[in-house]
């Protein structure tokens, strides 16, 4: 009874494929169980190779870091030694997406591990059926919940939009990091420069504009008085 109810439980939601096709495959509670526990642990041994990936791919990170900080590098070797740097800052950006996934499922699967144990536990206490319904009920309420919560968290990471072609720019933040320089003057202080530039030409030129513009009326006045006679 338990099992049937759970199994229905389990295979109506939207959890991770692999425990999906756990639970089609179990006969039984014991084997959901044996089947997550098989999961967590194939995810925990996926997780440790990632992050030994990350160590590894810091240590040459820093190798490169040395090489920039280092005098008499030409430019060309500390442009590919910055481009390394940003393509070894891409990979880890992507190993840590990966560690977030296993991360996800193992937490996923220990709660349902959790849930099952504890349903389980209570089934041999005696608990009748209006029980038993009662905390799947509570089950479903919060796995629905995880759930929601998890694919909130997916659409965050896939809005990200991250650059494929480095620009000299981004080079030049890359290289004052590593320098220990601090940051380069951001574009909106140049428009602000470009802009006082700007109002002190123009107070420059108001002046003259209004002794040109004086002079013309002057010019004007005699012309006019010229025509007035003449009429």
């Amino acid at each position: 009874m338990l099992f049937d109810k759970l199994k229905a439980l389990l295979s109506r939601h939207a959890v991770s494929d692999e425990a999906r096709l756990v639970v089609a495959k179990s006969g039984s509670t014991r084997d959901i169980l044996h089947g997550l526990d098989a999961l967590h642990t194939r995810n925990e041994m996926e997780f440790n190779d990632v992050t030994r990936e990350i160590e590894k791919l810091e240590e040459i990170e820093e190798q490169e870091m040395g090489k920039v900080r280092s005098s008499g590098l030409s430019d060309r070797r500390k442009k590919n030694a910055l481009l390394r740097i940003r393509r070894l800052r891409k990979q880890m950006e992507n190993l840590d997406n990966r560690l977030k996934i296993f991360d996800r499922n193992m937490s996923l699967h220990l709660n349902l591990i959790g849930k099952v144990q504890d349903m389980e536990a209570m089934s041999l206490r005696g608990l009748d059926e209006t029980q038993i319904d009662k905390i799947l009920i509570d089950f479903e309420e919060k796995l629905e919940s995880y759930m929601d919560t998890v694919a909130s968290a997916k659409v965050v990471e896939e809005s990200r939009e991250i650059a494929d072609v480095a620009s000299e720019r981004e080079l030049r933040e890359i290289e004052r990091e590593v320098l220990g320089e601090g940051p380069e003057e951001t574009p909106k202080a140049k428009e602000e420069s470009l802009e006082e530039l700007e109002r002190r030409i123009m107070r420059e030129d108001t002046p003259k504009a209004s002794e040109k513009k004086k002079k013309k009326k002057e010019k004007a006045a005699p012309e006019r008085e010229s025509q007035l006679e003449s009429e």
